[in-house]
């Protein structure tokens, strides 16, 4: 895991290294091991290194020739695959990211198409005055660019390329439109009007600072659903988790695994331990109070019972007031997920004993978790396609304006329009193209990073991918239960976890925290500049303890994005209490 940045001017002027110094030192947290610049003409790279495979020689760029130079932030998990079937390219060192030039010479910018793992890379071609970006499918590793006065910019993240001083601290008002509906915002636009992302699975070719060709792929491909039994998908869900796993654990640092109790980290801890490792580090969190549901001793006895070494964390009322504008700090593509503050928290437990970690995303998205999967496959029940996609401030008479069709963007980032496109897919096809890269893999990406930790989702691996479309829809959703063939699995696997215990869910108590601060936290968040743009005032406040699970949600929103703007437009230090934050003077 790493940072990478680069300059492609258009101008015609080489690049000067110390142009690329800001972003390297923006992107320090990223990769604090060790760090690296290389110009050549127009086209600069910078990388900044978190050493997990090859510690001693895998420091970037990486080079092929006098011609081909690669940055690259993530982890090719089929690379010892790839170098075995190589031809006869001369490999200088071990680590994993090197194939990447290989391939690139064979097949140019088809080559991701041969890539098993999570990346964002930059290869740049001196040969054709060319720069290649390239994204994984899911998108679980970030690249941003935006065109600037003298060329393009990109970087790992968006506060790297505010660093450079060439990029407009401006909103996107349709962006924003979508985060106070959505609590992300989707497809290539980002908040900060200059700024745009990589799409999942996008590959851009740059001629001399400019867009000159584009291709993508996406996770979700239009495979066919089998007529498989329940004992063949138990039998294909084991072959692939068990293969994923094994490829996640190529590491030559410890690796640690976050466990919350439920069934899909459940799931990696028994394969863990079935895999012979020596050791095993788990950590889960939970909440001050009784406020809401706490999975920190289910964790400790699964963990218990596989011999691991495990850490508990315990998120505090006080740590909402105090970190929750770190926490905005490091989610600079912003993201208002509940569940940021204690992935945070979890980040700093997990550095202090690990550099990366298993994680249990993809297997709601991918095995119909939650509940809203039942209600899509259930035509009997009262279903639309436009209630499932409410915005969080509507019927609440807050937003000034909701004439941007924000719902109806969604459809032209949605990929998975095939004769194999059952409601359950279709939704999950949504779920890929928004909720998944655009807030599930950023929280995870910039919590953990803000650490120095790198975190690797084994259930969003291409193999366990293409088993969960191939699996019929019955063996996923069984009568009321979710992830049925991930619980008839666990079952078989494990003694120690709970297979059919009802879906908890990870809610931390923002009511209640809400409660404790919100008639103080009410005039602050609504006095804020971004919010009077787009909200009215009098309904804002009406919001802050008002109680009601959607004025809760359209609060803390409004509370997350107004901290956000202070410290990525306006510049105000994360360091302080929301109070303390929402309190400086723009």
């Amino acid at each position: 895991m790493c940072g990478i940045a680069g300059v492609l001017r258009s101008d015609g002027r080489p690049v000067d290294p110390d142009d690329l110094r800001p972003m390297v030192a923006a992107l320090h947290h990223r990769g604090p091991d060790d760090n690296a610049v290389y110009c050549k003409g127009r086209v600069g790279l910078a990388h900044t290194r978190l050493a997990i495979v090859d510690i001693e020689n895998g420091g970037q760029p990486l080079f092929s020739g006098k011609d081909l130079a690669l940055v690259c932030n993530g982890e090719i998990y089929n690379a010892l695959y790839l170098r075995k079937r190589s031809r006869d390219f001369a490999f200088a060192t071990e680590t994993d990211c090197e194939p990447i030039l290989e391939l690139y010479e064979r097949h140019g910018m088809e080559a991701t198409r041969h890539l098993r793992g999570m990346y964002a890379f930059a290869l740049s071609d001196s040969s054709r005055d060319e720069v290649v970006l390239a994204r994984d499918p899911v998108g679980i590793k970030p690249l941003y660019y935006a065109p600037t006065k003298t060329g393009t910019v990109f970087a790992s993240t968006i506060s790297a390329l505010l660093s450079t001083g060439a990029i407009e601290r401006t909103i996107d008002a349709n962006a924003a439109q979508q985060f106070l509906q959505c609590q992300y915002s989707f497809g290539a636009a980002t908040p900060m009007s200059t700024v745009k992302r990589l799409l999942p699975g996008e590959v851009i070719r740059f001629r001399k600072g400019h867009i000159v060709e584009r291709r993508r792929d996406h996770a979700l491909r239009p495979i066919r659903p089998q007529n498989w039994t329940e004992a063949e998908s138990l039998s294909r869900f084991d072959a692939a988790i068990r293969n994923s796993v094994e490829a996640h654990l190529q590491a030559d640092v410890p690796l640690g695994l976050f466990l919350s109790g439920g069934i899909d980290s459940s799931i990696l801890l028994s394969v863990l331990a079935q895999s012979g490792r020596a050791s095993l580090t788990t950590f889960t969190c939970g909440f001050e109070g009784q406020f809401a549901a706490d999975e920190r001793e289910a964790a400790r006895s699964l963990s218990n019972a596989v011999g691991a070494t495990h850490h508990a964390v315990e998120v505090t009322d006080a740590d909402f007031i105090n970190l929750l504008p770190r926490v905005a700090a490091a989610l600079d593509d912003p993201t208002a997920d509940y569940a940021a503050l204690a992935t945070y928290k979890l980040g700093q437990e997990a550095s202090k004993h690990v550099k990366a970690v298993l994680c249990g995303e993809g297997g709601d998205e991918l095995f119909a978790g939650y509940g809203r999967y039942r209600v899509a496959t259930q035509w009997w029940r009262f279903y639309r396609r436009g209630k499932l996609r409410a915005g969080i401030m509507d019927d609440l008479g807050v937003l000034r304006t909701d004439s941007v069709d924000w719902a109806g963007q969604l459809d032209g980032e949605t990929p998975f329009h095939s004769e194999y496109a059952c409601r359950l897919r279709r939704m999950q096809a949504e779920e890929f193209s928004g909720w998944v890269p655009n807030d599930l893999m950023i929280k995870l990406d910039r919590c953990l990073m803000a650490h120095g930790v790198e975190g690797r989702v084994p259930f969003l691996d291409p193999i366990v991918i293409d088993t969960a479309l191939q699996m019929p829809d019955a063996h996923k959703i069984h009568g009321r239960m979710g992830k049925w063939i991930l619980r008839r699995w666990l079952q078989l696997n494990s003694n120690a976890a709970q297979a059919f215990a009802r879906k908890q869910g990870f809610t931390p108590p923002i009511a209640h925290w809400l409660d404790l601060c919100g008639r103080r936290l009410a005039p602050l968040v609504a006095a804020q500049p971004v919010i009077r743009e787009f909200c009215r005032t009098d309904a804002v406040e009406s919001l802050f303890g008002s109680g009601g699970k959607a004025a809760v949600k359209a609060a803390y929103l409004l509370l997350f994005f107004a901290l956000w703007y202070k410290v990525h437009i306006e510049r105000c230090s994360p360091e302080g209490s929301i109070f303390d934050v929402l309190s400086v003077r723009s």
